[in-house]
């Protein structure tokens, strides 16, 4: 099992900081998403974390830098371009080249191909694929040396439903077997579906480092939804007692600013009959935007997002 460990990376272009002072851990056994608005610095992270761009800081796979492996295709497999790939070459010639580089059996090409779907297109190269196609031939080639790590950028990118729907299961797969799967990707629901832990950032900086869960109830804006036969008068009572009722359809409303304990005795005090009475916890999507933004570079004068869905 590997454990990553990032230390202060950081990166400028020009006299910008894409990256600054990040630091985070991703541990063995789970999938830690990696969330940032467009811009943030997330692909750059992943770039440094691999040594591929120049930078400060440093990234150890249980305790290595990644140029340190003695065969970092058996160690870590990562997926940061899709498109990086000779386009009439076969996505079989192009696997067995990269097999052959890591001094791996030629047919570790048709295994990989065939885990990711694409056997039946081996003989085809990728210039005629779509783009999830290519995601796919991608992490073939990260997955070509068994890695017990994986660094996937947007793998999802491009994908129909039911790729994603594979993607996620095969990663569940992945990570339940001990493996550290490390992700970004923009399909937050999609994504909160799988993941178990964040790593957030904006603006080059880190924003955020630990449990789903926590993150969610962190930013995310707690409603309660509460049916009763008096709707008019239990709005004017949670507004009174400082809360707000951002929707209401019929008998049926949702209150923010107020926990379920509150609105259940703001009712029994004006002894008001309540047929509902639940708490809704927020989107991953809306703890993302509340946590980002004051990090998004073009963003508008909305500093918090509720969703009433």
């Amino acid at each position: 099992m590997a454990r990553i460990e990032a230390r202060g990376l950081s990166k400028r272009f020009g006299g910008k900081h894409a990256v600054r002072d990040v630091s985070f851990d991703v541990e063995p056994g789970r999938i830690t998403g990696f969330l940032g608005p467009n811009g943030s610095g997330k692909s750059t992270t992943m770039r440094l974390m691999l040594g591929l761009d120049l930078g400060q800081g440093e990234t150890r796979f249980d305790g290595e830098t990644y140029r340190e492996l003695a065969d970092p295709v058996r160690r870590v497999g990562a997926l940061l371009d899709s498109g990086a790939f000779h386009p009439r070459r076969s996505a079989r010639d192009h696997l067995r080249m990269i097999a052959r580089g890591a001094g791996l059996p030629p047919s570790r090409a048709d295994e990989v191909l065939n885990q990711v779907g694409l056997g039946a297109v081996a003989d085809r190269p990728p210039k005629g694929f779509s783009l999830g196609m290519n995601q796919r031939l991608g992490l073939a080639a990260a997955l070509i040396g068994r890695p017990d790590t994986l660094l996937l950028d947007e793998p999802a990118n491009g994908m129909d439903p039911q790729g994603m729907r594979w993607l996620r299961d095969f990663l569940e797969h992945y990570a339940a077997e001990g493996n550290t799967v490390f992700v970004s990707s923009h399909l937050l629901a999609d994504l909160e579906a799988f993941a178990e832990h964040v790593v957030v950032i904006g603006q080059g900086r880190l924003l955020a480092d630990s449990p789903l869960k926590a993150f969610m109830a962190a930013h995310g804006v707690e409603r309660v939804r509460v049916r009763t036969t008096e709707p008019e008068q239990l709005a004017a009572a949670v507004e009174d007692a400082g809360g707000a009722v951002p929707e209401r359809d019929g008998e049926r409303l949702t209150v923010t600013g107020l926990d379920v304990k509150a609105v259940a005795e703001l009712a029994a005090s004006r002894r008001l009959l309540v047929t509902e009475l639940v708490a809704v916890s927020g989107s991953l999507e809306e703890a993302f935007l509340n946590a980002s933004a004051a990090s998004v570079e073009y963003g508008t004068d909305q500093a918090r997002i509720e969703v009433t869905r």
